[in-house]
């Protein structure tokens, strides 16, 4: 799920160049690209946090037994459960719940200062 953004973008990315080839503008492009990627951002990013922060869910359900909220099967922090929480949901906040909205923070302060 975290790779499905990326994928999107890439997609919209060939869509819209591929219109503006068409239409013999790249201008078109920039403008409808980065209108739609600021739109893909906003519809998935708070399911990719979620999903991200949903693998350090746990709950104690025995003495001494953490097992994950999502798939009560799972037994919290070993094995898979381990491996995945550490290389894939832990980049996963750090990439899509601070890097993405930081990165955005950085535009809207870079653009703000053209409108003055």
């Amino acid at each position: 799920m975290t790779f499905a953004p990326i994928l999107l973008a890439i997609f919209a990315a060939l869509a819209w160049t591929s219109i503006s080839i068409y239409k013999g503008t790249f201008k078109y492009m920039k403008d409808e690209l980065v209108a739609t990627l600021v739109i893909l951002l906003f519809i998935a990013h708070p399911n990719l946090v979620k999903s991200s922060f949903s693998a350090f869910s746990c709950m104690e359900i025995d003495a001494g037994e953490f097992w994950l909220v999502e798939n009560l099967d799972i037994e919290c922090w070993t094995g898979d459960h381990t491996f995945y929480s550490v290389n894939f949901a832990l980049p996963g906040i750090i990439v899509w719940g601070i890097g993405i909205p930081t990165v955005c923070l950085y535009f809207l302060n870079r653009s703000s200062r053209k409108l003055d």
